[in-house]
């Protein structure tokens, strides 16, 4: 529900701070295909699949996306814009399809620790374990480009949970005058 009354939020944010670049652009795109960003960005999707489809077990070789670009299309080479298409072009569908698993297996036990703390005990919530697992779960969930350096975190939020561990609540960075004092 939090999330569905973040939606308008959202938008205001959006009207409010996007620079006049990025009003124009969005008030422009009236079709997809002929705006340069997206005409790009399919013409990309469409070397991959091309690239996909004639090497489906090796893909092109690693690194190798933007060197094989100009035999699936006559546009500039660039990059897949989708990290799987990217992966399963370059090493093939088992590679692109190994992507998918580990980002799925990341961030499925994430959300149900989360679960799992929040139903266990209120107290946890307040615990740095639980903040550490909300946090890889979000930036998995945003992130996945990126999934490496969260996977590893992910890894060690689930086995200290598993673990029983009793980790501190999160205590604030600046204590009060009279904090200090006592």
């Amino acid at each position: 529900m939090l999330g569905l009354a973040l939606i308008p939020a959202f938008v205001f944010v959006y009207l409010w701070q996007a620079g006049s670049v990025m009003k124009t652009r969005a008030e422009t795109i009236s079709d997809y295909r002929t705006e340069a960003s997206a005409a790009t960005r399919l013409e990309s999707w469409r070397a991959a699949a091309g690239m996909i489809a004639d090497h489906p077990l090796t893909g092109v070789g690693l690194a190798s996306y933007g060197p094989a670009f100009p035999h699936y299309s006559d546009k500039h080479p660039r990059e897949a814009h989708d990290t799987v298409l990217q992966i399963a072009a370059e090493s093939g569908v088992v590679a692109g399809a190994m992507y998918v698993l580990v980002v799925l297996t990341s961030i499925v036990p994430l959300w149900r620790n989360g679960n799992r703390f929040r139903n266990q005990n209120p107290a946890v919530q307040g615990s740095m374990i639980f903040a550490i697992n909300e946090a890889a779960l979000i930036g998995l969930c945003g992130l996945v480009e990126i999934f490496y350096c969260l996977s590893v975190l992910t890894n060690a939020v689930l086995y200290l949970s598993a673990k029983g561990s009793t980790a501190p609540t999160i205590q604030p960075a600046v204590m009060l005058a009279t904090d200090r004092q006592a």
